[in-house]
């Protein structure tokens, strides 16, 4: 890490914060998802939203996330804001980037639709 140097840092930084922007402004343009507190740092705090019932959201959102991790292909962390569900991207790696960002937003919006659906996990 040290090999880094300041101005390596602050790029890594830099590149992260960009990425959680971009992350944020997808959340934004899909309809099936909702953010659900500001932006923090590289931390992205949304969840499904898709066409079910208000009541029906938080159990959702955990049944989503569950299936996301036991995928493989991408991390997410679970928190609770405001008693909802949600899930919350920290942007945090290296290999982090546009492509994949959108790919694993086309993962929750698919797997969301087939929870949605009551479609049993693949």
């Amino acid at each position: 890490w040290r090999e880094i140097g300041d101005a390596g840092w602050a790029k890594m930084l830099d590149d992260f914060m960009n990425l959680a922007d971009y992350l944020e402004q997808k959340v934004h343009e899909i309809d099936e998802l909702e953010m659900v507190s500001n932006r923090m740092w590289t931390n992205v705090c949304f969840r499904y939203v898709g066409k079910v019932q208000k009541e029906k959201l938080n159990q959702i959102n955990a049944e989503l996330r569950e299936r996301i991790i036991r995928e493989g292909r991408f991390m997410v962390s679970r928190s609770t804001i405001n008693e909802q569900i949600i899930l919350r991207s920290v942007i945090a790696n290296g290999n982090i980037t546009e492509e994949s960002l959108d790919a694993f937003l086309e993962s929750v919006v698919s797997l969301g639709k087939d929870i949605e659906r009551g479609l049993p996990e693949q």
